[in-house]
């Protein structure tokens, strides 16, 4: 091997190296299997995917979410042989990684943005970042720095904007950040930076931050604060959201934003979004006259509840959590009943959403039976199913 190969792979073992512990309790836990096997087998997945693959997949900015899969295998105890077997899988579809047509550095870093093929220059970018501020410091500055979003001097169409870019892209950029936060991977984390570097503006959410009128003063809920549950009901009446509704909504944020200084009010937050999008998912799927329908649009918003980088907790107030394909789900439901399942029915009688007082912790067993149902049980031999990308069934 030569020493340009043996500097290759310190590198690479730098980026990828054997996955830290959860960060904090309200991170999924990892299931017992995992071996010396298993964490190699992950290792080189990791490895190979970051060198052979571009990060979208096809043309039309689909995400590769083979590093996603892995990890989720090797969180829930899968053996080497399943991480492989997988990977190959998802080998077949996707894109070859291309060279950047030029480096990325902080004077030319915004000139760049919304350009794939400048993705492998912005992922040697945010690993010099890292090495030189770590995590947080990097997620400070380039992510929520006003530098990094608006410029003076910058028409609206050519802002940074790389808040509302990591939440774009169906939330696939905060994802693959939250791996490399979750799993200690320092290539993740710059892979999801550099993503969120490559994904397009948010239109929507900067039309909603600039075009927006104040609200009244906040309605509370009769459990103190303004609950998830009360946002949904109110939602479902609010002629704003209606098919061509109008959308001066962006502060009616601020009753709920209020609340996060109050001790505990984060995890309280986080365990209210948890069973939205549960609720969402599980409840919005199923159709007794029909087979339950995993809802890919869906899934991603479960995925994502369960973690948080402290750190960064004022700035954002979001947690990042394991992602796409029926492992990864299943990991989220597993996670969400340990913390959630003994909540009794009543739990949610104070809130203002008709039905949820007949909500109780069985939500995310049975979430996950009906996916597994309806996407297949993998030990039984039976073939497997893709999510569904359109209501009303699967593919």
């Amino acid at each position: 091997m030569s020493s340009n190969e043996v500097a290759d792979q310190q590198e690479l073992d730098a980026l990828f190296p054997v996955p830290s512990l959860p960060p904090s309790p309200l991170s999924p836990q990892r299931f017992p299997g995992s071996s010396l096997e298993s964490v190699a087998a992950l290792q080189h997945v990791l490895k190979d995917n970051h060198n052979r693959y571009h990060i979208f997949f096809n043309y039309v900015r689909f995400h590769d979410h083979a590093g996603y899969r892995a990890l989720a295998i090797y969180a829930l105890g899968g053996s080497a042989s399943l991480i492989k077997n997988y990977y190959e899988q998802d080998g077949k579809n996707q894109r070859p990684a291309v060279k950047s047509p030029g480096p990325i550095t902080e004077e030319n870093f915004v000139e760049h943005l919304g350009d794939e093929n400048f993705y492998q220059g912005y992922v040697t970018f945010f690993n010099k970042q890292i090495d030189e501020k770590g995590a947080a410091g990097t997620l400070e500055e380039f992510i929520f720095s006003e530098k990094y979003n608006f410029q003076d001097g910058r028409d609206a169409t050519r802002q940074p904007e790389m808040l509302f870019r990591l939440m774009d892209g169906l939330l696939h950029p905060m994802i693959h950040v939250g791996y490399g936060i979750e799993f200690g991977l320092k290539g993740m984390l710059a892979e999801g930076l550099a993503l969120c570097a490559c994904t397009g503006r948010g239109d929507l959410l900067s039309s909603l931050v600039f075009n927006a009128k104040p609200a009244a003063t906040p309605i509370l809920s009769k459990i103190g604060g303004v609950h998830a549950f009360d946002i949904i009901a109110r939602m479902l009446k609010d002629d704003q959201l209606k098919p061509k509704g109008g959308r001066d909504l962006v502060f009616q944020w601020k009753d709920v934003l209020a609340e996060l200084g109050t001790a505990g009010e984060i995890e309280r937050k986080m365990e209210e979004l948890i069973w939205v999008s549960s609720v969402t998912y599980g409840v919005g799927g199923f159709d007794a006259e029909k087979e339950f329908t995993p809802d890919f649009y869906l899934c991603p918003i479960p995925s994502l509840l369960d973690r948080i980088p402290f750190s960064t907790i004022a700035s954002l107030s979001l947690a990042f959590l394991p992602h796409i394909g029926p492992n990864l789900i299943q990991r989220a439901f597993a996670h969400s009943n340990t913390l959630y399942g003994l909540r009794p029915a009543g739990y949610f009688a104070g809130t203002e959403l008709e039905g949820a007082e007949l909500l109780d912790g069985s939500l995310f067993v049975r979430a996950a039976i009906h996916t597994a149902d309806s996407m297949g049980w993998v030990w039984d031999g039976k073939d497997t199913k893709t999510w569904s990308m359109e209501p009303g069934g699967i593919s």
